[in-house]
This record gives structure tokens, C-alpha cells and sequence, in this order.
């Protein structure tokens, strides 16, 4: 080992102090449904998403899901479609277990017809919500008709 090695991350222990996620890559599989399966344009209207969590990876897991609008549109959390993204902590989840988030995406009068992009993330954390293990995203389109 050379003087300057230590710099460069080479031999002695490894730098990451988070253990190594098992299983292939993704850690979660991510599945949704929307309660319609539209919003109303030029109405204030709401529907639900439904969100299906499960947990691939072979150790139990530290989970939130985080949810963000794109912007351009009036749609959003709250009735008055200010909050465009939105966290849930789901706690811990067992290896291949689910667990199911239900949220309400409201649409206002000044919503245009159209569609609206929206992203749904699930987080693997280490020790505390602070920290990211590992992710999986799913990208959805949201139409207002």
C-alpha cells in the first residue's frame, strides 16, 4: 500500500459504511391505480392513487415513498393544488412483503384537460430516514379530461 492510497479509497476496509443491498438492483416493485382513472378538467374533482409497495430484496428494509407533480398544471395534494409533492414513511417492511398507500390528488376549476406527469419513488434507508440505501421509481401519467 502506497502513502497516498488512502486518498484514493485502494486496500485497507471499505469506505461505505452501509451494507450491500441483496437481490438484483431494484429492491422494490412499485405498482399503482387511480380511483377514477381521471380527473375532471375546468372542476374541482379528486381521485385516489392507489400505491402497492413490495419489498424484493432478501433483508427487511427501511421504506418511504415520496410522490411529485410536475408542474404546469393545477393539480396537486391539497384542495387548493399548492403541494405538488408529498412523503410517506412506511415504517419497516419484511423481505417480499407489501404494503399499500392510498392518497387523494385533487384537480381545481382553473385545471386544464391534458395530461400530467407524476413520479412515484420508493426509498431504502439505512439506520434512519436520513440516509439512502437504495431506490426504485416508477414515472405515471395522470389525465384530466
Amino acid at each position: 500500500m502506497g502513502l497516498f492510497d488512502w486518498l484514493g479509497g485502494k486496500g485497507g476496509e471499505p469506505s461505505s459504511e452501509m451494507p450491500a443491498s441483496s437481490g438484483s438492483g431494484t429492491p422494490f416493485k412499485i405498482a399503482t391505480k387511480f380511483t377514477p382513472m381521471r380527473l375532471q378538467a375546468s372542476k374541482e374533482s379528486k381521485l385516489t392513487m392507489n400505491v402497492v409497495v413490495q419489498n424484493l430484496s432478501g433483508m427487511k428494509q427501511l421504506v418511504s415513498v415520496d410522490f411529485d407533480i410536475a408542474a404546469g398544471n393545477k393539480v396537486g395534494f391539497d384542495v387548493t393544488c399548492a403541494k405538488r409533492h408529498l412523503e410517506n414513511r412506511l415504517g419497516e417492511l419484511a423481505p417480499g412483503a407489501t404494503k399499500e398507500i392510498n392518497t387523494t390528488i385533487y384537480g381545481s376549476s382553473m385545471s386544464r384537460a391534458g395530461e400530467v406527469g407524476m413520479k412515484v419513488t420508493a426509498y431504502a434507508h439505512y439506520q434512519d430516514y436520513n440516509k439512502v440505501q437504495g431506490k426504485a421509481a416508477k414515472a405515471l401519467t395522470l389525465r384530466l379530461v
